[in-house]
């Protein structure tokens, strides 16, 4: 056998083991779901007591916020340009290029007096047509910029204090939600991220983005989970 032959085998032998690899990769939650509550709590280095407000502190600088990412309004010049972008605009374009020829260049070919009042109308249309379009889509994009900053989402977490109930739970932003904290989840919350029941008692989760199902699923945890056949029996414990 040449060397040849042997380093095309390993590469191919390589190739089918990282193909194998991507097809048995599962995400953390997935992964956390089959997992005892002490494994998974070992994983985030984390107690059901909670995280302090400094080391929560340091684990948002670490991960960063809780956020979804978002598209941003795009930059005022493409707003400007995109507000010509109607059939509407190209219709008239193509009326101005028309009496463009028929109005201006044909008449001044012949010697006659040139009359170029329809087309500083509609070309004014144009110029009009783009600034109110665009006016109304810069005012729109502000106020739901505004709207977002006005709604505050916030979530309630263990923060460890002095042993007193009223100061062992703090209310924060979702955005400063970090891996380890212990969420409280009351009727009618949203659920602020991946998250891995402790404790429940009478849960029923709205499913409706999900399923079809408009109807609540309920929830449960245990404090012993193995590998399930089914995710749905996964996600109970």
């Amino acid at each position: 056998m040449t060397d040849m032959t042997k380093k095309n085998r390993l590469l191919g032998r390589n190739a089918a083991e990282n193909g194998k690899q991507r097809k048995t990769r599962i995400f953390a939650v997935e992964r956390a779901a089959h997992q005892t509550l002490d494994v998974v709590l070992a994983w985030l280095s984390a107690t059901p007591a909670g995280l302090s407000a400094e080391e929560a502190k340091k684990r948002l600088d670490i991960y960063g916020r809780n956020e979804v990412a978002q598209e941003k309004a795009p930059p005022v010049y493409r707003q400007l340009l995109g507000a010509y972008n109607s059939p509407f605009i190209y219709v008239l374009l193509v009326l101005v290029a028309i009496s463009c020829f028929t109005d201006v260049w044909l008449p001044i070919a012949q010697g006659e007096e040139a009359e170029p009042a329809g087309i500083v109308i509609m070309s004014t249309m144009i110029i009009l047509s783009g600034l109110l379009r665009f006016w109304q889509e810069f005012r729109t994009n502000k106020a739901a910029q505004a709207l977002k900053s006005m709604v505050k989402t916030t979530a309630t977490v263990r923060r460890p204090g002095d042993g007193s109930a009223s100061q062992s739970r703090a209310e924060v932003d979702i955005s400063e939600l970090v891996p380890g904290d212990v969420v409280y989840l009351a009727a009618g919350d949203l659920v602020p991220a991946d998250v891995r029941l402790l404790e429940s008692r009478d849960l029923f989760v709205s499913q409706s983005i999900l399923r079809r199902s408009a109807a609540g699923r309920k929830r449960g945890c245990c404090t012993r989970c193995g590998p399930a056949d089914d995710p749905e029996d996964a996600a109970e414990c």
